[in-house]
């Protein structure tokens, strides 16, 4: 088990799998400063900062190595604040399916995860976590379910096709054609 010290370091372990395998740590990016690669020990940012990084652990039993890779992000949480709820929040929408939304939708609703999920460690009042649960339902409301935007689809063509076209202008009932299509063209661009 790895815990964090009273000096904000935390240690990576260098055997494993009952100390028949050698574990190597390497790390990228931006934050990769907050490891020290030659001792395996991870120093926690004070509060206020967050260090992103991918780290990679080669692990190596007998002659095979297996390299794991980790997206990281090492920070000291203010823990006198209640961020349960949004935690929950993030928690549920990492796990929503891109397949099931338009990908316009999906792609606005990353972003803003993304920045919640960035902002979380850094909030100081009950007021700036209100605020992100705000934000990131505020996303969620705007995710455009594939299948109830198929099902509208599918209504509006079972109406055209009952319709009389004697009963429109020509104008009219064209523009409500070319609509219908373009319809069913930007959901086919979806599957």
């Amino acid at each position: 088990q790895t815990t964090i010290d009273e000096d904000g370091k935390l240690a990576l372990p260098a055997k494993g799998y009952g100390e028949r395998a050698t574990v190597a740590w390497t790390a990228e990016g931006d934050g990769k400063d907050a490891i020290d690669t030659a001792t395996n020990v991870v120093t926690i940012p004070a509060a206020g900062t967050v260090k992103k990084f991918t780290l990679k652990a080669a692990i190596t039993v007998g002659d095979k190595t297996e390299t794991l890779t980790y997206a990281c992000r090492a920070y000291t949480k203010n823990l006198s604040l209640d961020t349960s709820k949004l935690d929950e929040l993030i928690a549920e929408a990492r796990a929503y399916k891109s397949s099931d939304y338009t990908k316009t939708s999906f792609a606005a609703f990353t972003v803003i995860l993304d920045e919640v999920f960035d902002a979380e460690p850094l909030l100081n009042t009950a007021e700036e976590v209100t605020a992100q649960i705000n934000k990131l339902q505020k996303a969620k409301e705007n995710l455009v379910d594939i299948s109830v935007l198929r099902a509208k689809i599918e209504t509006l063509e079972e109406e055209f096709i009952s319709l009389d076209e004697n009963l429109y202008t020509t104008a009219s009932w064209k523009a409500f054609e070319d609509k219908l299509e373009a319809a069913k063209e930007v959901l086919s661009k979806e599957d």
